[in-house]
């Protein structure tokens, strides 16, 4: 792993790898020239600003999640976007008449390849053979399903009824728990802006990290979080990277004491049945620096459907294809935060396991709550994040203020 000075790369080396690249033209060279001054972390507010304005060729991703923006500039940026990409949707549909829309649903009900994408997107357990050539038509589908569903005639929501009732529950659900826009917002593809989705919160983007002179035209190649190799695979972890969970209840705090109060120390949420042991992952930037550690709550006997999730994974956003990210709160930690079941921390020690996360950067993490969207609205992962990775987080949660202060809700 290189670690690379941006300004040097721009001024020397880039410009010396693109002109020996006959097959792009110069625009193409200056775009990413741009993306890459946008995405190192050292540049000036004002010129970062000034890049920002411009509105093509440039990598919006990068700029979105430089740290030299302010999280209120780059939440606003996405929040007007998301608006933009809903009201063309109305606009859209208000042009297609009830018949048409029969006709195209009915069409569309009889491609197998869409529904079982479509059946992948609403059911994050789906084990099926998919085709990722449906992956755009059956985004816009559900897109549209909640315009129609929260806005629309009963005329129409009858038809999107008859043919995808599946669907037509699913996004129900979604707007009843008021998590459909976010939902949507999270899990789809949007407009093909990598920034608009999970993938992007997914990435902890530093321009300064790159791996060969290659990757400067996709930065995002190589720019996603790490885990050690310690956990790869999760079978043949060490049980101390593990812990039972009896009571049901996980707790997660920054002091080791015994306390019925965790108001100030920590967190609780459900974690199933009480019946599972679970593994709790530390991840790295390529700097080497902790952005997160975060406990899956999938038993150990599932470790290999896991491991094949992570492999995919966490820097793309496919680990979260099915889950809404839900804003817990923050924790000050001075070295150390502790996972494992509630009953230990509230009647003392006993048989289940808790593991201490020690030599942390001390800092405000802020802690995130994954939940499935389904019927139950099971808690599947709880992270505690800092750095860029908190950062990008707290722009998705000021998009989306309806994904803060719902601990009790789900």
């Amino acid at each position: 792993m290189e670690t690379v000075d941006i300004p040097d790369v721009l001024n020397e080396d880039f410009a010396q790898w693109y002109k020996s690249d006959k097959s792009r033209p110069m625009r193409y060279f200056q775009e990413a020239k741009s993306s890459f001054a946008a995405g190192n972390p050292t540049i000036s507010h004002a010129d970062l600003e000034k890049i920002f304005s411009k509105t093509m060729g440039i990598d919006h991703e990068l700029v979105l999640f430089n740290p030299m923006l302010e999280v209120g500039i780059a939440s606003t940026h996405v929040r007007n976007r998301h608006k933009q990409i809903i009201t063309d949707l109305i606009s859209e549909l208000k042009l297609v008449s009830t018949s048409e829309l029969e006709e195209k649903y009915q069409e569309l009900s009889e491609d197998d390849a869409f529904v079982d994408f479509l059946s992948y997107l609403q059911d994050g357990l789906f084990d099926g053979a998919i085709e990722w050539d449906s992956e755009n038509t059956a985004s816009t589908f559900l897109m549209e399903s909640y315009v129609i569903l929260s806005q629309d005639s009963k005329e129409r929501k009858s038809v999107l009824n008859d043919f995808f009732p599946e669907t037509y529950r699913f996004v129900s659900t979604l707007i009843q728990n008021k998590i459909a826009e976010p939902y949507l917002f999270w899990t789809l593809s949007d407009d093909a802006e990598d920034y608009f989705n999970r993938c992007a919160f997914a990435i902890c983007h530093d321009a300064r990290v790159l791996a060969v002179k290659e990757c400067l035209a996709d930065p995002a190649a190589e720019l996603g979080v790490v885990y050690p190799t310690e956990f790869k695979p999760l079978a043949e972890v060490n049980p101390d990277y593990i812990y039972n969970i009896e009571s049901g209840q996980f707790a997660l705090t920054n002091k080791l004491i015994e306390t019925s109060d965790f108001s100030e120390i920590g967190f609780e949420v459900g974690a199933g049945m009480g019946d599972g042991y679970y593994p709790t992952i530390p991840f790295f930037d390529h700097l080497g620096e902790l952005q997160m550690v975060t406990t899956y709550f999938t038993h150990m006997v599932d470790s290999e459907w896991l491991d094949s999730k992570l492999e995919g994974g966490v820097s793309d956003g496919l680990l979260h294809s099915h889950q809404v990210p839900l804003e817990m709160g923050y924790l000050d930690c001075d070295g150390s935060f502790f996972f494992g079941d509630s009953t230990w921390f509230h009647n003392g020690p006993g048989d289940d396991l808790i593991i201490e996360y020690s030599d942390l950067p001390v800092d405000k993490y802020l802690v995130v709550r994954f939940i499935d969207v389904d019927a139950e609205n099971r808690t599947w992962a709880v992270s505690v994040m800092r750095d860029k990775a908190k950062r990008n987080f707290e722009i998705l949660f000021k998009v989306f203020p309806e994904l803060t202060n719902r601990n009790e809700d789900f």
